[in-house]
């Protein structure tokens, strides 16, 4: 997120941060802890070697006849241990490279920013929606020269999408190494209880609805709802882009108040306001400090959740059956992406070595070892369309993993660009009162223009 986007070159996104996300989000969490993505998965975890001596770092270079050549990321622990075993195997048919790799489990975009700024930046910084951030202040390599003398099709290794997400001013920053998208995770037994089919994939909004209401009811503990919904950008996106609208255009421009973004955010709003089938803040709260859609779905009390394949994490000792789907549509049939990227940072001593690394770890051999340890969906299309990653299990769940790989042809470009982490927070705090019923989507469109063009 999950996981884990696409600017004024995409979100994610999808990908995914979001894109992540995954840069996305991990495990549904609310609001506030969706602005603390990259620590909640492995809260508690606590701190590795690599991370102890990740800040303040010296820059990688020759050590006698070894190239070191440092890498950071952030994610779980589960992460942190793919990533060691794709360094472990490039390392292994390069006896002379040691890859050294620093895991922030928190705080990583605000590390990098200290590193960065003290000259002691990682070699290869695995970044999702601040690709556009650091690269619009050259802090990044551009990468179409070592793509073109290494002979690589980026677009067909990880897609259109994927290329877009990681370009900015026409340049190439990063290449994609985590995927996935937004899809739709239901519980099988609350539609069975309710005598519904479950959902597919042609399934539209006023399917979505219909099943919603079937499963809606109770009071107190026993209170259920039929769809689970919050203010992470993904969310709610996905609304506006369904019913045709954007956030951006093409070049960059800001286009999200527009009618078609009303009409996204209006059904959404609704869900809650006049269906009653969605939990609101206030309910989420009334069920204990970190109550979210994802948290509450895993309870058995939320029919429908979308989210990314990290989520699956969470749903490892659930008592009910589950499966995912493709997300429905409006207008338009789109959803968002997840994932990250690997870059260069400009000041590599190395940048030739780095650039091969992320060649091998964004290629089907080392790909493959995300889909053995199933934590996020990989980036590589031949490897996610693959029939190892689709019969992958992560749990006794018989689930269809297959979703991912058919939904990566309907992620939308979300609106990532230099200015990213301001308009998220801008996002965040207008869209807050339209999912309280408080604010009317137009209202929180205006006010979404008015201050980001008075930045």
């Amino acid at each position: 997120m999950k996981k884990r986007w696409l600017a004024l070159g995409i979100v994610c996104a999808l990908t995914i941060g979001t894109m992540a996300g995954c840069g996305g989000k991990k495990d549904g969490a609310s609001d506030e802890q969706q602005k603390a993505a990259e620590a909640e998965e492995t809260e508690g975890s606590g701190q590795t070697a690599s991370e102890e001596g990740s800040e303040g770092q010296a820059q990688a270079g020759d050590t006698g006849d070894e190239t070191v050549i440092t890498m950071s990321h952030w994610g779980s622990e589960t992460d942190e241990k793919t990533y060691r075993e794709r360094a472990d195997l490039y390392e292994a048919s390069h006896p002379g490279v040691k890859i050294e790799i620093n895991y922030m489990p928190s705080d990583h975009i605000q590390k990098l920013n200290t590193m960065f700024a003290g000259g002691t930046a990682p070699d290869i910084v695995v970044l999702a929606e601040d690709v556009h951030s650091f690269s619009s202040k050259g802090l990044l390599l551009a990468l179409d020269d070592y793509v073109e003398k290494a002979g690589i099709d980026v677009t067909e290794r990880v897609g259109q999408t994927a290329v877009d997400t990681y370009s900015y001013d026409g340049k190439l920053y990063g290449i994609a190494d985590r995927g996935g998208s937004m899809v739709l995770f239901y519980n099988k037994d609350m539609f069975d209880a309710a005598g519904i089919d479950y959902p597919t994939s042609d399934w539209t909004w006023e399917d979505m609805l219909a099943a919603s209401k079937a499963m809606t009811g109770g009071s107190g503990e026993d209170e259920t709802w039929g769809f689970g919904s919050e203010t992470w950008w993904p969310y709610w996106m996905n609304w506006i882009y369904q019913a045709g609208g954007r956030v951006i255009d093409d070049d960059g421009n800001l286009v999200i108040n527009s009618p078609e973004s009303v009409k996204g955010l209006t059904f959404l709003q609704e869900l809650t306001t006049v269906h009653d089938v969605v939990p609101t803040r206030e309910e989420y709260a009334n069920m204990g400090s970190g109550a979210s859609a994802g948290t509450v779905f895993a309870q058995g009390r939320i029919g429908m959740v979308e989210n990314g394949l990290w989520f699956f994490s969470s749903l490892q000792d659930v008592d009910f059956s589950y499966d995912v789907v493709e997300a429905f549509g409006g207008d338009k049939k789109v959803t968002a992406p997840f994932g990250s990227a690997m870059t260069i940072s400009a000041t590599c001593k190395n940048p030739d070595i780095a650039f091969d690394i992320i060649n091998f770890m964004t290629d089907v051999e080392a790909q493959n070892v995300i889909v053995k340890n199933l934590e996020d969906a990989p980036a590589n299309l031949e490897v996610l369309n693959s029939d190892t990653f689709s019969n992958a299990k992560w749990t006794d769940a018989e689930v269809d993993l297959g979703v991912f790989g058919r939904s990566s042809e309907m992620v939308y470009t979300p609106p990532v660009g230099p200015n990213w982490s301001s308009w998220d927070t801008i996002f965040s705090d207008e869209m807050a009162g339209v999912f309280d019923g408080t604010v009317d989507p137009q209202t929180a469109l205006d006010n979404i223009e008015k201050r980001i063009n008075e930045e």
